[in-house]
């Protein structure tokens, strides 16, 4: 391999100003979403292929490391909706160690040697299982601060995050959260809290409730407050910062890989560098509680298979795979079946849109839906949410991924079926009705 054909670690963030730069960089692509809520824009990923977010190379030209750099950053960027203005800028997009050439083990050695020659730390973070979630000023109603998930500030987690804030508000602290964001927001930052409470636990219960600072971030050149910076800030404002491990200097990245994958009752760990490059590594305990295992023997139609595609969890099962082919096969099984989704909810869209326009909105349109023999009942079902939901922003494939995921638990096979999955079925098996 060639310096020019080497996978680049530790590039520069893009400046970012305007919607329009993203827009420009997304161009047709159906993979991400720009949605309009009202004095905001949000624009983030739906699916992810292997394609969603390109390696950047040494040799790559300068207008494709900038397409590669703005596409990390589609994950849950907001605009004014009027001006286009970017007025907040979460975590880029990283990724796991070994989970793509970028962040192969020997990448990562070789940026931790030269970190550590040049003298700037390098901080060993906790990584917490809980929903990021980031302050954001909403004008209705008067200027507020709402606290956000990546694309909306009405979502469950967010309603939660907030009475979490209100009930730390009674006993004593003097709303530390509202006045800790409000002075980050005022000087062009977003500050980004990692939010648990048992209600939304996603694999970890830790069982009490908390709202920890993870990270500070300039939104229009992305660079990162410094993790030691950041703790004295929140320590400022009695606020929990997330910990970082302790190592020293004679550490390799073999023995912190060790090290964190021998860790229980933990997710895992971010690897921090001083310029805001970062890596996932997740422990052996996390994993084999996750059920991202069993992808090693993976089975196309599995369900638990299904699951973590449509919860664009793949990219930490491909981690934990040992042969380049077990990552290639489950990596093209992912795309399959993205873009299955894609198609899918473009065909339910016009389906619905073709009898909406055929038979009106009233009793025209269930009685067609109802006489129709040959649509599947799944299909059917589909069609019916597709027209209750007419009224919301949630777009095609928002709303299909939403359908599948309840529906994987006792109709994964017809979920296949509906999506058109070559490739599943036995010559001798027949596919189930949709």
């Amino acid at each position: 391999m060639t310096e020019a054909q080497t996978p680049v670690l530790d590039y520069k963030f893009p400046i970012l100003n305007n919607l329009q730069q993203v827009k420009d960089v997304i161009g047709d692509n159906k993979f991400f979403a720009i949605t309009n809520r009202g004095e905001h824009t949000f624009v983030g990923y739906k699916l992810v292929t292997k394609d969603s977010f390109p390696a950047i190379y040494h040799g790559s030209s300068a207008e494709d490391a900038y397409v590669a750099s703005v596409r990390r950053e589609l994950r849950g960027l907001v605009f004014n909706s009027e001006t286009g203005d970017i007025v907040s800028r979460p975590l880029h997009k990283f990724f796991n160690l070994g989970e793509r050439p970028d962040t192969s083990i020997e990448n990562v050695a070789e940026l931790l040697t030269r970190t550590r020659a040049e003298g700037h730390p390098v901080h060993v973070l906790d990584k917490l299982d809980g929903s990021l979630v980031t302050p954001i000023y909403c004008t209705s109603g008067g200027k507020r601060i709402k606290y956000r998930t990546k694309m909306s500030y009405e979502h469950d987690v967010s309603k939660h995050a907030e009475n979490f804030i209100r009930s730390v508000d009674k006993e004593g602290e003097h709303n530390k959260y509202d006045t800790f964001s409000k002075k980050w927001l005022d000087d062009g930052f977003t500050p980004m809290f990692e939010f648990f409470s048992p209600e939304t636990a996603i694999v970890i219960n830790y069982k009490t409730s908390f709202m920890t600072l993870i990270a500070i971030r300039n939104v229009h050149d992305g660079t990162y407050i410094s993790y030691n910076d950041m703790i004295q800030f929140a320590k400022d404002y009695n606020i929990p910062c997330v910990t970082a491990l302790e190592f020293t200097v004679d550490n390799t990245a073999s023995d912190l890989l060790t090290m964190i994958k021998s860790m229980t009752d933990k997710e895992g760990c971010v690897m921090r560098f001083h310029d805001g490059t970062m890596i996932k590594i997740k422990t052996d305990w996390y994993s084999s509680l996750h059920h991202l295992k069993s992808s090693l023997s993976f089975q196309r139609g599995n369900k638990d298979v299904l699951e973590m595609i449509v919860n664009n969890q793949v990219d930490d099962s491909v981690a934990v795979l040992n042969t380049q082919k077990e990552k290639d096969d489950l990596l093209g099984y992912n795309d399959l079946v993205q873009n299955a989704i894609l198609k899918c909810a473009s065909e339910l869209e016009e389906g619905y849109k073709s009898i909406l326009n055929e038979h009106g909105a009233g009793a025209g349109f269930a009685q067609y839906i109802k006489k129709n023999n040959e649509m599947s009942s799944l299909k059917k079902s589909l069609l019916f949410t597709f027209k209750k939901l007419s009224t919301t922003d949630i777009d095609s494939v928002e709303l299909l991924t939403q359908e599948i995921k309840k529906l994987l638990n006792k109709q994964h096979k017809q979920v296949l079926a509906l999506l058109n999955i070559p490739g599943y079925f036995t010559e001798t098996e027949e596919a189930p009705n949709q």
